[in-house]
């Protein structure tokens, strides 16, 4: 994954959430992608468009399908 997501000054974090199995089992994974300056549409865009590819990528370097992210944002006012 090294030096293929732009723009990777963003990234803050990265989370896998394991929903294949247990009571509340989906039969999915999800990959998170926690990053700063949510206001800035064309870096998100940009970033997401990254992460989407980057996902898509065989290990042989060819390019698949790759699953279509969502954009959230977590702002939490005060309590």
């Amino acid at each position: 994954v090294g030096a293929t997501i732009e723009p990777a000054g963003m990234i803050t974090g990265v989370r896998l959430v394991d929903k294949l199995s247990g009571p509340r089992a989906a039969n999915v994974i999800r990959i998170e992608v926690w990053f700063t300056n949510f206001d800035d549409t064309q870096a998100v865009n940009t970033l997401r468009r990254s992460v989407e590819r980057c996902m898509g990528t065989r290990l042989d370097g060819s390019v698949g399908p790759a699953p279509r992210g969502e954009t959230k944002s977590h702002n939490v006012g005060k309590h």
